[in-house]
Protein backbone atom coordinates (compact mmCIF):
# COMPACT_ATOMS: atom_id res chain seq x y z
CA UNK A 1 0.00 0.00 0.00
CA UNK A 2 1.22 4.05 -0.80
CA UNK A 3 0.52 4.53 2.74
CA UNK A 4 2.49 1.57 4.29
CA UNK A 5 5.60 2.89 1.57
CA UNK A 6 5.24 6.65 2.63
CA UNK A 7 5.34 5.88 6.27
CA UNK A 8 8.78 3.97 5.65
CA UNK A 9 10.14 6.90 3.55
CA UNK A 10 9.40 8.90 6.39
CA UNK A 11 11.26 6.32 8.93
CA UNK A 12 13.96 6.66 6.57
CA UNK A 13 14.21 10.48 6.40
CA UNK A 14 14.21 11.25 10.39
CA UNK A 15 11.11 12.50 10.03
CA UNK A 16 7.84 12.61 11.68
CA UNK A 17 4.21 13.35 10.24
CA UNK A 18 4.65 17.01 11.52
CA UNK A 19 7.58 18.15 10.15
CA UNK A 20 7.04 16.21 6.97
CA UNK A 21 3.65 18.09 6.18
CA UNK A 22 5.72 21.33 6.59
CA UNK A 23 7.91 20.04 4.39
CA UNK A 24 5.32 19.50 1.48
CA UNK A 25 2.70 22.25 2.59
CA UNK A 26 0.22 20.27 3.60
CA UNK A 27 -2.00 19.64 6.45
CA UNK A 28 -0.73 16.93 8.78
CA UNK A 29 -4.28 15.14 8.98
CA UNK A 30 -4.10 15.02 5.03
CA UNK A 31 -0.50 13.10 5.87
CA UNK A 32 -1.95 11.48 8.08
CA UNK A 33 -5.17 10.17 5.59
CA UNK A 34 -2.19 8.93 3.02
CA UNK A 35 -0.44 7.13 5.59
CA UNK A 36 -2.69 5.41 6.93
CA UNK A 37 -4.82 4.30 3.69
CA UNK A 38 -7.48 6.26 4.24
CA UNK A 39 -6.92 7.95 1.02
CA UNK A 40 -4.32 7.68 -1.67
CA UNK A 41 -2.64 10.86 -2.43
CA UNK A 42 -3.47 12.59 -5.72
CA UNK A 43 -0.78 12.59 -8.80
CA UNK A 44 -0.04 16.10 -8.17
CA UNK A 45 0.78 14.94 -4.87
CA UNK A 46 3.13 11.88 -5.50
CA UNK A 47 5.41 14.28 -7.64
CA UNK A 48 5.56 16.53 -4.85
CA UNK A 49 6.21 13.87 -1.76
CA UNK A 50 8.85 12.52 -4.18
CA UNK A 51 10.63 15.67 -5.40
CA UNK A 52 10.53 16.60 -1.80
CA UNK A 53 11.86 13.30 -0.35
CA UNK A 54 14.08 12.14 -3.00
CA UNK A 55 11.95 9.18 -4.31
CA UNK A 56 10.74 7.52 -7.46
CA UNK A 57 6.99 7.10 -8.27
CA UNK A 58 7.17 3.67 -8.56
CA UNK A 59 8.51 2.95 -5.11
CA UNK A 60 5.82 5.24 -4.05
CA UNK A 61 2.88 4.01 -6.30
CA UNK A 62 4.15 0.09 -6.62
CA UNK A 63 7.37 -0.92 -5.13
CA UNK A 64 8.84 -0.61 -7.90
CA UNK A 65 11.81 1.07 -9.33
CA UNK A 66 11.01 0.17 -12.47
CA UNK A 67 8.18 2.59 -13.93
CA UNK A 68 7.13 4.91 -16.43
CA UNK A 69 5.57 8.24 -16.94
CA UNK A 70 2.67 8.60 -18.92
CA UNK A 71 0.85 11.51 -20.20
CA UNK A 72 -2.95 12.17 -19.78
CA UNK A 73 -3.21 13.87 -22.84
CA UNK A 74 -7.17 14.17 -23.09
CA UNK A 75 -10.34 12.83 -22.63
CA UNK A 76 -12.48 9.83 -24.00
CA UNK A 77 -16.12 9.07 -23.62
CA UNK A 78 -16.93 6.03 -22.16
CA UNK A 79 -20.47 6.60 -23.48
CA UNK A 80 -22.35 7.47 -26.51
CA UNK A 81 -19.83 9.05 -29.48
CA UNK A 82 -18.60 12.68 -28.57
CA UNK A 83 -16.13 14.27 -30.56
CA UNK A 84 -12.55 13.59 -29.63
CA UNK A 85 -10.71 16.12 -27.91
CA UNK A 86 -6.84 16.25 -27.37
CA UNK A 87 -5.94 18.89 -24.33
CA UNK A 88 -3.22 21.34 -24.84
CA UNK A 89 0.27 19.99 -24.14
CA UNK A 90 0.52 22.48 -21.42
CA UNK A 91 -2.30 21.09 -19.71
CA UNK A 92 -0.75 17.51 -20.22
CA UNK A 93 -0.88 15.50 -16.72
CA UNK A 94 1.34 12.44 -15.75
CA UNK A 95 0.20 9.17 -13.91
CA UNK A 96 2.96 6.44 -13.65
CA UNK A 97 2.82 2.31 -14.21
CA UNK A 98 5.30 0.20 -14.31
CA UNK A 99 7.07 -0.41 -17.43
CA UNK A 100 5.41 -2.54 -19.84
CA UNK A 101 8.84 -3.93 -22.01
CA UNK A 102 6.43 -5.19 -24.75
CA UNK A 103 6.05 -1.32 -25.34
CA UNK A 104 9.12 0.10 -24.71
CA UNK A 105 10.42 2.68 -26.76
CA UNK A 106 7.00 3.76 -28.63
CA UNK A 107 4.87 5.94 -27.63
CA UNK A 108 2.16 5.00 -24.73
CA UNK A 109 -0.30 7.39 -23.74
CA UNK A 110 -3.93 8.14 -21.17
CA UNK A 111 -7.16 9.18 -22.09
CA UNK A 112 -9.35 10.25 -18.96
CA UNK A 113 -12.56 8.27 -18.87
CA UNK A 114 -15.93 10.54 -19.21
CA UNK A 115 -19.27 8.96 -19.14
CA UNK A 116 -20.57 5.47 -18.07
CA UNK A 117 -20.74 3.11 -20.31
CA UNK A 118 -17.85 1.12 -19.13
CA UNK A 119 -18.21 2.22 -15.17
CA UNK A 120 -18.16 -1.24 -14.64
CA UNK A 121 -14.59 -1.51 -15.62
CA UNK A 122 -13.67 2.24 -15.39
CA UNK A 123 -15.53 4.62 -13.29
CA UNK A 124 -15.49 8.35 -14.31
CA UNK A 125 -12.41 10.03 -13.68
CA UNK A 126 -10.36 6.91 -14.32
CA UNK A 127 -7.64 6.71 -16.70
CA UNK A 128 -7.11 3.73 -19.82
CA UNK A 129 -3.57 3.84 -20.73
CA UNK A 130 -3.38 2.71 -24.24
CA UNK A 131 -0.88 2.43 -27.15
CA UNK A 132 -1.67 3.17 -30.79
CA UNK A 133 -3.37 0.49 -32.72
CA UNK A 134 -0.56 0.24 -35.35
CA UNK A 135 2.26 -0.14 -32.67
CA UNK A 136 0.12 -2.93 -30.63
CA UNK A 137 -0.54 -4.52 -34.28
CA UNK A 138 3.21 -4.61 -35.10
CA UNK A 139 4.06 -5.93 -31.86
CA UNK A 140 1.57 -8.40 -30.66
CA UNK A 141 -0.48 -8.94 -33.84
CA UNK A 142 -3.81 -8.87 -34.36
CA UNK A 143 -5.99 -7.07 -31.70
CA UNK A 144 -7.66 -9.85 -30.14
CA UNK A 145 -11.42 -10.22 -29.37
CA UNK A 146 -12.30 -8.96 -25.94
CA UNK A 147 -9.70 -6.03 -25.59
CA UNK A 148 -10.24 -2.84 -24.73
CA UNK A 149 -10.13 -0.58 -27.49
CA UNK A 150 -10.41 3.41 -28.13
CA UNK A 151 -12.45 3.67 -31.66
CA UNK A 152 -13.05 6.93 -34.12
CA UNK A 153 -15.25 7.40 -36.63
CA UNK A 154 -16.39 9.94 -38.69
CA UNK A 155 -19.75 11.65 -38.04
CA UNK A 156 -21.46 11.61 -41.49
CA UNK A 157 -23.64 14.54 -40.80
CA UNK A 158 -20.73 16.77 -39.80
CA UNK A 159 -17.41 15.32 -40.00
CA UNK A 160 -16.20 15.64 -37.40
CA UNK A 161 -14.17 13.19 -35.28
CA UNK A 162 -15.67 10.94 -32.67
CA UNK A 163 -14.07 8.81 -30.11
CA UNK A 164 -15.30 6.16 -27.56
CA UNK A 165 -13.98 3.51 -25.75
CA UNK A 166 -15.35 -0.39 -25.50
CA UNK A 167 -14.32 -3.68 -25.55
CA UNK A 168 -13.29 -5.14 -28.90
CA UNK A 169 -15.69 -8.15 -29.72
CA UNK A 170 -15.20 -10.39 -32.84
CA UNK A 171 -17.51 -13.15 -33.11
CA UNK A 172 -19.60 -15.38 -35.94
CA UNK A 173 -22.15 -13.10 -35.55
CA UNK A 174 -20.45 -9.79 -36.28
CA UNK A 175 -18.01 -7.47 -34.66
CA UNK A 176 -18.97 -5.23 -31.88
CA UNK A 177 -18.34 -2.62 -29.21
CA UNK A 178 -19.72 -4.02 -25.63
CA UNK A 179 -20.13 -1.90 -23.25
CA UNK A 180 -20.18 -2.74 -19.53
CA UNK A 181 -22.71 -0.50 -17.58
CA UNK A 182 -24.40 -0.79 -14.60
CA UNK A 183 -27.04 1.34 -16.99
CA UNK A 184 -28.63 -1.04 -19.25
CA UNK A 185 -29.96 1.12 -21.64
CA UNK A 186 -26.11 1.25 -23.08
CA UNK A 187 -26.18 -1.40 -26.16
CA UNK A 188 -23.42 -2.93 -28.17
CA UNK A 189 -22.89 -1.32 -31.30
CA UNK A 190 -22.08 -3.41 -34.84
CA UNK A 191 -19.00 -1.88 -36.47
CA UNK A 192 -18.56 -4.89 -39.28
CA UNK A 193 -21.33 -3.75 -41.56
CA UNK A 194 -21.90 0.10 -41.69
CA UNK A 195 -24.37 1.33 -39.54
CA UNK A 196 -21.93 2.96 -37.04
CA UNK A 197 -20.22 4.95 -40.01
CA UNK A 198 -16.85 4.71 -40.70
CA UNK A 199 -14.63 3.60 -37.87
CA UNK A 200 -10.65 2.90 -36.92
CA UNK A 201 -9.55 1.29 -34.15
CA UNK A 202 -7.03 4.22 -32.88
CA UNK A 203 -5.60 2.62 -29.61
CA UNK A 204 -5.56 -0.33 -27.75
CA UNK A 205 -5.76 0.07 -23.97
CA UNK A 206 -3.15 -2.01 -21.89
CA UNK A 207 -3.71 -0.43 -18.76
CA UNK A 208 -5.60 1.57 -16.34
CA UNK A 209 -5.26 3.91 -13.05
CA UNK A 210 -8.76 4.78 -11.32
CA UNK A 211 -8.72 7.12 -8.08
CA UNK A 212 -9.94 5.42 -5.03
Amino acid sequence: MIGERLKLLLKQKGLTQMKASELLGIEVGRLNHWITGRRDPPMECVKLICDTFGCSPGFLLYGEEDTQTIPVIGYVQAGLWQEARQWEVSDFKPIYMPTDERFWGHRIYALQVRGNSMNKLYPEGSCVICVSAEDYTNIVGQIESGKKVVVQRKNPMDGTIEATVKEYVKNEFGTFLMPHSTDPTFNPIRIDDGSAGYTEITGVVIGSFRKE
